[in-house]
């Protein structure tokens, strides 16, 4: 479904199908039973809302809604429909992710003290707007998109942060530059930076009590760089696993949701944990400061104007 009857006829063509003649997914309710909602993120809140409440499962994309007041709107939502919701946050079946959350649940690894995630590329997703340059239709730039996978990890792994500073580039507009620094009670220590204008490694390093190791934050890596770790993750096995691709997450995300609308066990982000990495960025553009930029001191003002 999409409002444009060019996008639908392409899409059709793409799936080998007949489009679909309507314009709305109100307008034909009773032919599907589950939605994957991709699309704008000041949309999420009212299409999710709409087909939950009348008992559609739905697949929401990252991030759930640009505020935390959206997400619990949606969740009222699928409580008031009895319908399943879940958030696509497709790194959920990345086995190195799993081994690592079962790892440290465990106690396998011993007290985590330290971590650093460094992830993204200068941008190139193919968009069909300019939604995502835009506060009031994106909600935020990288820490909102990228950092919706991130920040859910991170709660995923170490649980939410007790303290956090925040600085980004944004001046007015939608940040391109991120840096988090988290705190928690425990004394972890953790620092994830993000950017859309040049190629991170897409890595967590994390020191342990015993070990240190390095993730791919998007893939199956898994490498011991001190210690002596052998751990076997009774979802994932143990490393090292097969390469797999963004591609296979998504395929895999698919058939996890059909199995959690069907009541089995799922890797997959419910409404309650999606609507966590939503307030957690909040968190951050609410304490917000401007990032050092020491180059902007040597451009001159016509540059900057």
């Amino acid at each position: 479904m999409d409002p444009s009857a060019e996008r639908r006829q392409i899409v059709a063509q793409v799936l080998g199908i007949k489009p679909v003649e309507a314009a709305r997914a109100t307008e034909i309710l009773d032919s599907f039973d589950a939605v994957i909602a991709a699309l704008p993120h000041s949309l999420h809140e009212p299409l999710c809302v709409e087909l939950l409440r009348v008992g559609k499962h739905v697949l929401v994309e990252k991030p759930m809604a640009p505020t935390s007041s959206g997400c619990a709107a949606i969740n009222r939502a699928a409580t008031k429909g009895k319908a399943k919701l879940a958030v696509s946050l497709p790194r959920r079946q990345s086995k190195a992710g799993q081994w690592l959350k079962d790892a440290l649940d465990a106690g396998a690894l011993g007290a985590p003290r330290r971590f650093v995630i460094r992830e993204g590329s200068d941008y190139s997703w193919p968009l069909a707007s300019d939604f995502a340059w835009r506060r009031e239709s994106a909600g935020g730039g990288v820490l909102i998109d990228t950092g919706a996978h991130v920040m859910d990890q991170v709660i995923w792994w170490f649980g939410e942060p007790d303290e956090i500073e925040y600085f980004d580039d944004a001046d007015g507009g939608v940040e391109a530059e991120a840096l988090v620094k988290l705190r928690w009670k425990s004394g972890l220590e953790g620092e994830v930076e993000l950017t859309r204008t040049h190629a991170m490694p897409g890595t967590v390093v994390l020191t342990t009590e015993n070990a240190e190791l390095r993730l791919a934050t998007v893939g199956n890596d898994v490498r011991v760089m001190e210690g002596a770790v052998k751990y076997v993750s009774p979802r994932a096995g143990e490393p090292p696993y097969r390469a797999v691709t963004s591609q296979d997450f998504f395929t895999q995300q698919l058939a996890e949701f059909e199995a959690y609308i069907r009541g089995e066990p799922a890797a997959i982000a419910s409404g309650v944990e999606g609507a966590r990495s939503v307030s957690l960025i909040e968190r951050c553009y609410a304490s917000r400061r401007r990032l050092d930029l020491p180059w902007i001191a040597y451009m001159s003002p016509e540059v900057l104007a």
